[in-house]
């Protein structure tokens, strides 16, 4: 007897997706774990914002009628913050900031981006777009959603002429599903820093869909004196 297959469907993201895709957030990456409740809220907040205000496509993947996943693309070219999303991030930043915890997050945060900023650097190429965020919610892996998103994101690129993109992973993420769709690799950076008084490595990495400039993944190290804990992904 065979197993019936859930439905799902891919749509646009909406305005009333924001609680639901914040709170997959805050789970995808187990803010709590590191974080009190009020500020992992706000970190999903201030972490979805950033997102929202970088975005030009924004879909999402609804299966027994949750949402299952979510992907968003930016193509550079006609990219438009709208006014709504920047005034959020600001207040969702400035609350998040208030307290000392929050600050402690945001400053871990930081690094994170830092090392972000030398991945795209030590590229040398000016890409054409990005895959802002990239989710499927654990409960529904399996199902194909990640293909449908992605093909879904690969083809408004297509649509708005952008012939190369990138994303940054790392490796609480399952980085290997971009190698499967035929991504590669192009830089590696280690992130050390003290969880518990132990130091711990995040590998992270960027991808892109460019095969002509491809470099490889060379490796470095980068000390962190944050506290934290970041991220099991998809």
């Amino acid at each position: 007897m065979q197993t019936e297959q859930p439905n799902y469907a891919l749509r646009p993201y909406c305005e009333e997706d924001y609680q639901a895709i914040a709170k997959l957030i805050a789970q995808t990456w187990e803010f709590d774990t590191f974080c009190t409740p009020q500020v992992a809220k706000l970190l999903s907040y201030v972490y979805l914002d950033e997102c929202l205000v970088e975005q030009n496509f924004a879909q999402v993947a609804i299966c027994n009628n949750q949402i299952a996943g979510i992907i968003m693309g930016n193509s550079f070219c006609d990219h438009c913050a709208l006014k709504q999303d920047q005034l959020r991030l600001a207040h969702n930043q400035e609350a998040l900031n208030s307290t000392v915890e929050g600050r402690e997050v945001s400053s871990f945060f930081e690094q994170i981006y830092k090392v972000d900023d030398t991945l795209l650097t030590n590229t040398g190429h000016q890409y054409q777009g990005k895959v802002e965020l990239f989710i499927v919610n654990s409960a529904f892996q399996g199902l194909g959603l990640g293909k449908k998103l992605f093909a879904s994101c690969l083809d408004f690129f297509k649509l708005k002429k952008v012939n190369d993109f990138y994303i940054f992973t790392d490796s609480s993420c399952n980085f290997g599903f971009y190698d499967h769709m035929g991504m590669k690799c192009q830089g590696h950076e280690k992130l050390f820093y003290q969880e518990n008084g132990e130091q711990q490595c995040l590998d992270m990495f960027i991808y892109d869909n460019s095969p002509n400039h491809h470099q490889g993944c060379p490796e470095h190290n980068i000390l962190s004196n944050s506290h934290g804990s970041f991220l099991k992904a998809v």
